[in-house]
């Protein structure tokens, strides 16, 4: 999963994926993919989506898609 984030973070393309909340809860998300953090042995998503900026794990990721469309 890591290398797919990476992929769309180095050619700053949408990233579709779905995300498994820390309670359990699912949802499909589309995101402008800014940049990876790693704190300690866990890597961070900071993105850019409908409702501000955020911050995804990327061990809760799943079904990663890197979609043509770019942004700025």
């Amino acid at each position: 999963m890591l290398s797919i984030v990476q992929d769309a973070v180095a050619r700053e393309r949408q990233l579709a994926f779905d995300y498994v909340r820390a309670d359990g809860e699912r949802s499909a998300r589309t995101v402008d993919p800014l940049g990876l953090v790693a704190k300690g042995t866990s890597w961070y998503l900071v993105a850019r989506g409908a409702s501000g900026l955020r911050t995804f794990r990327v061990s809760r990721m799943t079904g990663a898609t890197v979609l043509a469309s770019g942004f700025e």
